[in-house]
């Protein structure tokens, strides 16, 4: 009976990568909520309450990760992650086909974004003080 729990916990471990990867790609979002973060560039997206919440919690982070090693990184950007979706929150992306709605990005895009946020603000601080 002790190697029933292992196995039920692997399979439970790997069901949620097999739901996350075969969501429908064209589930279209018409309105983001608060809690999502918005890919791209732009003041929307800078604005939107949810990418708010998620630049003060990468800014808080951001010192850990700079003295970090890759694989710490790694770890850091999808703690990062884990906090919106932890509050609810989805990563979008513009829907291209049906403008004005919103796709969910994919896991490798929304990590990146978390990895991009944890680095911001250095080249900023440099710049001012190379001036």
């Amino acid at each position: 009976s002790p190697s029933s729990p292992s196995s039920a916990s692997s399979s439970a471990q790997s069901s949620p990568v097999h739901s996350s990867s075969s969501l429908p790609a064209s589930v279209s979002i018409t309105q983001p909520t608060p809690a999502d973060v918005i890919c791209g560039r732009g003041g929307k997206a800078n604005s939107h309450p949810g990418n708010v919440n998620f630049r003060a919690e990468a800014l808080k982070l951001r010192s850990w990760y700079e003295s970090s090693s890759k694989s710490e990184k790694f770890t850091i950007s999808s703690l990062l992650v884990d906090f919106v979706r932890e509050k609810g929150g989805r990563f979008l992306k513009r829907d291209a086909e049906r403008p004005g709605n919103w796709l969910e990005a994919d896991g490798n895009d929304v990590r990146k974004k978390a990895s991009q946020a944890l680095r911001e603000g250095r080249k900023s601080i440099n710049t001012l003080s190379g001036n």
